[in-house]
């Protein structure tokens, strides 16, 4: 992967009419596509001049938009399933295929349309004859192994477009990230340990407390897919009612899990969140040390943060909201008096 990497981030790996890659195009669906969506627009600031673009749903449109305004030439498709059978990737992957031979390979000969195809196709998988059959070659299939389910693949050849995107030093540093929380959760006393802690209050919430849903609200836009990759994370992995022994639970296996980023979601749902009928539990996520060189808007970030989370906490008695309103239009009041010009004088 390092070598790959290198290779088409330095412009050294040429396509078909020896041009270097500008664009790759990751083809997956599920953990081959949430996880590295949510890593490369999270971690974009420290990504080279690759860019990198996205395509799961096998609605055309979803290909046609990524691709109208991508040159062939310099376009490097990676196929991401691990079975290389998965429909909706394989629809996209054949797409994608006939796009490449109709713009340098349509007057070609079998075997000059194959490395064609060879020049602007890797993939991540595990089925080395489609993967051939395909027209990819072999060197440039990354396999992970059997037990990696979607979700948790981020960490494997799944990360390739991670890789291409902030480099292989960034992406040992990303893996050296999880290896520390690993060891956190392996070693960590439970009253300490933060993956346990989160599990106990989402059983808590979920089945002592029977909140409608949980939310997840990262006030960070580098974050704007973190909630999606969440939800597949947690549901599918606890959207279950057979338990292992092949019985039936009696309790709720697993809570439904949404968001958005803040502020803009206090401008959509968070009336609900506040003076609706429905109790949902609230993860708040904030980034302490911005990235950018916006100060006060980071401030003001944060206060909204700090605000939401302490109203939904704690909220207001019926005196104290009175008073806040009394308050506030005396304030209105004051302010459009003074804003008021005074009469003209009568000559």
């Amino acid at each position: 992967m390092e070598h790959f990497s290198e290779q088409v981030r330095s412009g050294r790996w040429k396509g078909a009419t020896g041009k270097a890659i500008t664009d790759v195009v990751n083809i997956g669906i599920g953990g081959s596509f949430l996880g590295p969506k949510m890593c490369v627009r999270a971690l974009h600031r420290y990504s080279g001049k690759l860019n990198i673009h996205f395509v799961s749903n096998i609605d055309g449109n979803d290909i046609s938009y990524v691709l109208k305004d991508l040159r062939p030439e310099t376009t490097l498709f990676l196929i991401a399933s691990k079975t290389f059978t998965t429909e909706e990737t394989m629809a996209n992957a054949e797409i994608a295929k006939q796009w490449i031979l109709t713009n340098l390979g349509k007057k070609s000969t079998k075997e000059k349309q194959q490395k064609v195809v060879a020049k602007h196709f890797a993939c991540m998988s595990t089925n080395e004859k489609a993967v051939v059959d395909f027209g990819i070659e072999k060197k440039n299939m990354f396999a992970f192994w059997e037990y990696i389910g979607g979700r948790y693949s981020i960490w494997s050849a799944i990360g390739l477009p991670l890789m291409l995107s902030i480099g292989p030093k960034g992406f040992r540093q990303f893996l050296a990230g999880g290896q520390a929380m690993d060891k956190h959760f392996k070693h960590s006393v439970p009253e300490k340990n933060l993956p346990v802690l989160l599990a106990l209050m989402g059983i808590w919430n979920n089945n002592f407390l029977n909140t409608a849903s949980h939310l997840v609200i990262p006030y960070c836009s580098d974050l704007a897919y973190f909630t999606d990759y969440l939800q597949q994370m947690d549901m599918e992995s606890n959207g279950k009612q057979i338990n292992r022994a092949n019985q039936r639970v009696s309790y709720k296996t697993g809570n439904i899990l949404w968001g958005q980023t803040g502020t803009d979601c206090q401008h959509s749902f968070f009336q609900l969140l506040h003076q609706g009928t429905r109790i949902s539990s609230v993860d708040f996520i904030g980034v302490l040390k911005h990235a950018h060189n916006y100060k006060n808007s980071h401030e003001r970030l944060l206060a909204n943060l700090f605000a939401q989370s302490e109203s939904l906490a704690f909220g207001l008695t019926p005196e104290e909201t009175l008073k806040n309103i009394l308050a506030e239009q005396n304030t209105t009041r004051t302010s459009v008096e003074q804003e008021v010009p005074p009469p003209l004088r009568q000559n």
